[in-house]
């Protein structure tokens, strides 16, 4: 049976959603602060709040003296995009998920927090890069997620409506732009969120990327 996906358009957040950056990160940390001092459950939580937040709290867990605190967060940022930032992997399915959207001529958009050049870094690293119709990044609106702004400068890229639109994310904050957007929000439930309430209100929730295909596809 051929798959065939009723929205004409389907915009992914990046990071816990169809790229997982936790292990790239994970490494960061070890090469700069001390082991036994992290809590890695905890801080893989704060990386649904954003990468920056997650140092944030690292550092706090390391208990680095507050005043070095910015310096070690701005140490951890430029490692992480130096070295490690390449080693995130794709979520599996990914990239059958996306071939199949492609042949039934589905838009496919990007809507990230990241910025621009580690993203297109990903994109090319990944092969996504061609796969790609729209793309929005931190900065490229006044506002970034959850505020509707990016989820909307996305829809106008592609171009779509908001309701010919699906935005597939992890996070309370990609729930919260979808809502505001006025556009159906699919959870992915093996992301960076605290708790699955988080991603309410969601019109489809997934494990894997070849449920998400079913789903989307019924």
């Amino acid at each position: 049976m051929n798959f065939e996906t009723r929205y004409p358009a389907i915009i992914f957040d990046l990071d816990g959603t169809l790229i997982d950056s936790w292990p790239s990160l994970v490494a960061t940390l070890h090469a700069c602060l001390s082991d036994s001092a992290l809590d890695l459950p905890r801080l893989k939580l704060e990386l649904s709040a954003g990468i920056a937040p997650m140092f944030a709290q690292a550092t706090a867990q390391a208990a680095i003296a507050v005043g070095q605190q910015e310096h070690k967060r701005a140490q951890l940022l430029t490692r992480y995009l130096d070295e490690f930032v390449l080693d995130a992997t794709l979520y599996p399915g990914v990239p059958e998920l996306l071939a199949q959207l492609r042949a039934t001529g589905a838009r496919i958009g990007i809507c990230t927090n990241r910025d621009r050049a580690s993203t297109l870094q990903l994109l090319c690293r990944h092969g996504l890069d061609t796969a790609v119709d729209a793309l929005v990044c931190v900065g490229d609106t006044a506002q970034p997620k959850p505020h509707p702004q990016p989820l909307h400068a996305c829809l106008a890229q592609l171009p779509a409506l908001p309701g010919q639109a699906l935005f597939v994310g992890d996070s309370h904050i990609d729930a919260q732009c979808a809502h505001a957007a006025g556009v159906p929000f699919a959870a992915h439930l093996g992301g960076y969120h605290r708790h699955p309430d988080d991603l309410a209100p969601a019109a489809l929730r997934f494990d894997s990327f070849a449920q998400l295909a079913h789903l989307m596809g019924r």
